[in-house]
């Protein structure tokens, strides 16, 4: 058996800092079976198909009073995507299921949506 070998890590050039934040996954109730590509590459066999839910992570950093929400969810109203987007849904899914949006589920837990200071999506 071929002993795994590790390689050295890359220099990310980070800065020192003394702050933290709390990172919060947010199951966006997406759940979806599709085919691998387009969305991976390269294809590997046996894994043709995909059967994922999907999350957004809310990252709160209380010393500076700042929230960003990276949402890789998907839209409640799916079939108002952008026509390519759509396209591409509609033909490697073979199933989907959205029953809220992001948006609702943060109200839901209470999270005010002005609160939030910057949004990234995906």
């Amino acid at each position: 058996m071929a002993s795994i070998k590790p390689k050295p890590h890359l220099d990310l050039n980070l800065p020192v800092s003394s702050s933290t934040v709390t990172v919060h996954a947010i199951n966006t109730t997406l759940n979806m079976f599709c085919k691998t590509f387009p969305f991976l590459s390269p294809v590997i066999p046996g894994h043709e198909h995909l059967n994922f839910p999907t999350f957004a992570f809310l990252i709160d950093n209380k010393t500076l009073g700042k929230k960003v929400l990276f949402d890789l969810g998907g839209r409640k109203d799916y079939w108002n995507y952008a026509p390519h987007t759509l396209g591409l849904l509609r033909a490697s899914s073979a199933g989907m299921e959205v029953t809220k949006s992001v948006d609702e589920i943060l109200v839901d837990a209470g999270i005010e949506l002005n609160s939030i200071d910057s949004l990234i999506w995906r």
